[in-house]
This record gives C-alpha cells, sequence and structure tokens, in this order.
C-alpha cells in the first residue's frame, strides 16, 4: 500500500489514502498486542470457590498436609500455603504466604501477594492456624509446584465454564506436578 501510495501514484496523497495507511497501522497494532498479549493469570479470574473442583482441590491439599509440614520440617525452600485475608474493605481474598516455620499447628508466614482489595497497610508477617489452610505448594527449582491443588482447582473449573485457556493459563497448568509420593497420603 505505502508503496503504491509513494512511488507508482506519483503526485497525490489524499485523505482516503492516508486513512488507508493509518487503518493498517492501527489493525497491526492491535493485531500485535493480541498475538503477544499472554491474558489473565488465575489470580485474575473469577473463580466460585464453592464450585465442586476447588471444594475437592481444599480436601487434596488437607490430605496430603503431613507431607508438606514434613518437608517444612526439613527446611525446604519455597514453601507456600494459601489463607483467607480479610481486607480492610472487608473483602475476603485468598492469599499466599511464605512459610518460614511451622510448630503446633501454626505456620509462620510473610504475605507473597498484596491483596489486590487492600488499601491501607497490614501486617506482612503472621502466624496462620493449620486449620485455616486452604491450600500449599512448594516451588521446586525448575519452577514446578508440587501441591498448588486450588491452581488445578480452578483451571479445571474454567476448563468446565468454558474459558478459553490463554498462554498465562496454559503456562500455570504445565508448571503442576503430582504433590506427594502416593504411599506418603493419609
Amino acid at each position: 500500500v505505502a508503496y503504491e501510495l509513494y512511488v507508482a501514484g506519483g503526485d497525490t496523497f489524499g485523505g482516503r489514502e492516508a486513512g488507508q495507511v493509518i487503518g493498517a497501522f492501527v489493525l497491526l497494532w492491535f493485531g500485535w498486542r493480541r498475538l503477544t498479549d499472554p491474558g489473565k493469570g488465575i489470580e485474575m479470574q473469577d473463580i466460585d470457590w464453592d464450585a465442586p473442583e476447588l471444594v475437592d482441590s481444599i480436601k487434596n491439599a488437607h490430605e496430603r498436609m503431613d507431607y508438606f509440614i514434613g518437608r517444612v520440617n526439613a527446611n525446604v525452600d519455597g514453601a507456600y500455603i494459601k489463607f483467607p485475608f480479610e481486607t480492610d474493605g472487608g473483602v475476603k481474598e485468598f492469599v499466599w504466604g511464605y512459610v518460614h516455620n511451622y510448630r503446633d499447628g501454626i505456620f509462620n508466614v510473610s504475605m507473597a501477594n498484596t491483596p489486590h482489595s487492600q488499601t491501607g497497610d497490614y501486617q506482612a508477617r503472621r502466624d496462620v492456624p493449620q486449620a485455616d489452610v486452604l491450600d500449599w505448594q512448594i516451588m521446586l527449582d525448575d519452577g514446578k509446584l508440587e501441591g498448588a491443588y486450588s491452581l488445578k482447582g480452578a483451571l479445571d473449573y474454567l476448563k468446565r465454564k468454558g474459558v478459553p485457556m490463554n498462554k498465562t493459563l496454559r503456562m500455570q497448568r504445565a508448571a503442576l506436578v503430582d504433590a506427594a509420593p502416593e504411599d506418603s497420603h493419609s
């Protein structure tokens, strides 16, 4: 198009041709952005925590909690728990905390992500009772995730709801590995 306007067309460059050039650049820009946009990750999706997939994920995490606690007590690096956090606006969010230690049914953690609806300051280091834990995960050296049952449950929920699996969601699913050896499940 540009060749025809400047070289072959010669003398005139009217409003119609300018509109075509601008339109082509706009389409290229938005097309490129769409192709390179990885999409929203699981943490930005609308998830129903009462859905069967999520209820089952919490049950699975609890069934394998002894395995996780054993790994924490062995000083594994990259251990996280998911727990409910009530924001200053009264919204319950589910956040991840980096586990420092576990003693007498209490995890001592540092918040690993900022609650989306929190506007004020909050205590980043806190104690979380084991009974409040919804999920756990261990981030391995290769970036894979051991555990992360709520992530699997949420991905299954989105699939059942017909939500397209964008690049970010596909990458999150690919990071999942089997959590605990079968003989460690109690």
